[in-house]
């Protein structure tokens, strides 16, 4: 099990970050003619986001292969059980600290940045559409 990227994975994971990218700079080049504050929590939240996004998709993609490689395992006709082959391979941390570290980044940038929440939602919801556009486009491709 690697940490590779197949090409098709790769190309979905570029036009996420394009997409998002271009999304982010559009409404924080909008929003600092207004309030800078605010351009700045939209490009905080959009890269808290993505950095949650990726993560979470590796750590499910890890839990695949995992599940899948026991499947094969089993059925290959050696009786091991599914669960001493699955705590022979040492854990990696998981989900939990992925949430802890995210949401000490989120609460650094609102409470020690002059931020605004707002902003963060904003740079969430451009990460979420832009992974959802890329989405369906390769889904399109395939």
């Amino acid at each position: 099990m690697t940490d590779t990227l197949t090409p098709e994975l790769g190309q979905f994971w570029r036009e996420t970050l394009i997409l998002a990218s271009v999304g982010t700079a559009v409404c924080a080049l909008v929003s600092l003619f207004s309030d800078p504050r605010l351009a700045v929590t939209i490009l905080a939240g959009a890269v808290i986001a993505g950095t949650n996004l990726l993560l979470l998709a590796r750590w499910i993609a890890r839990a695949i292969a995992r599940a899948v490689e026991a499947s094969n395992t089993r059925v290959g006709g050696d009786e091991t059980d599914t669960h001493e082959l699955a705590s022979n391979r040492p854990e990696r941390p998981g989900s939990g600290l992925r949430l802890a570290l995210l949401l000490l980044a989120m609460l650094g940038v609102l409470w020690y940045m002059p931020a605004r929440p707002e902003g963060m939602a904003v740079g969430v919801l451009i990460v979420l559409v832009a992974a959802t556009i890329a989405g369906f486009r390769h889904n399109q491709a395939i």
